[in-house]
């Protein structure tokens, strides 16, 4: 989980002697959190293995060579630069040949590869999600509020005041940087995944 029980509790201002009684059910209401956080910025956040399958053609889409270079937005951010490898073919399951990205921007899954591979297949084997030693102080934020939302919403005292309207756009406000709505990027047509 990316944050605890006990950020949880004091994020919501309750007593800590509830945490004995309320333990289980605000660990269910970080996984809920994190799920919709996912959902919300279009990809998992979760740690995985993944595959990325991209055609690079730079005819179909003129002009996209942002500072002279193929811009790929892979499937997923948070995306651990080390991680990154990549291979090219002249066609989908031909001979491939290791290639180096120009550049990585693990945060937003952006990988960055030269003109000289237009018109190639790229597979590109990477990391991502976020170590929950590592969470962004914004990513952090967002989940106590979605965490706050779900456990609210799921109380049977259904007389208590409801969350004041918006604060679910407040949360996603938070991580808003992290959204993949980017300027053109090449995308990948094959996806694969697998819990590391």
């Amino acid at each position: 989980m990316l944050i605890t029980v006990d950020e949880v509790i004091a994020s919501m201002g309750l007593a800590s002697h509830l945490k004995t009684d309320l333990s289980d059910t605000i660990t269910s209401t970080i996984k809920k959190a994190q799920n919709k956080l996912g959902a919300d910025l279009g990809c998992s956040i979760e740690q995985f293995s993944c595959i990325d399958v991209v055609h690079l053609n730079s005819d179909l889409y003129s002009g996209v060579v942002p500072h002279g270079m193929l811009k790929v937005k892979l499937a997923n951010l948070f995306v651990s630069p080390s991680s990154v490898r990549a291979t090219y073919a002249d066609a989908v399951g031909g001979v491939s040949t290791k290639v180096k990205p120009v550049l990585v921007d693990g945060e937003q899954g952006t990988v960055y590869f030269p003109l000289d591979l237009d018109n190639k297949y790229l597979t590109i084997v990477y990391e991502s999600g976020i170590d929950p030693k590592e969470v962004p102080d914004t990513i952090r934020q967002a989940l106590l509020v979605y965490t706050a939302l779900i456990f609210a919403e799921n109380q049977p005292d259904k007389s208590a005041p409801a969350p004041a309207p918006g604060v679910n756009e407040l949360a996603l406000a938070m991580a808003a940087s992290y959204r993949k709505v980017s300027d053109f990027s090449f995308r990948p047509f094959v996806h694969s995944q697998a819990a590391l």
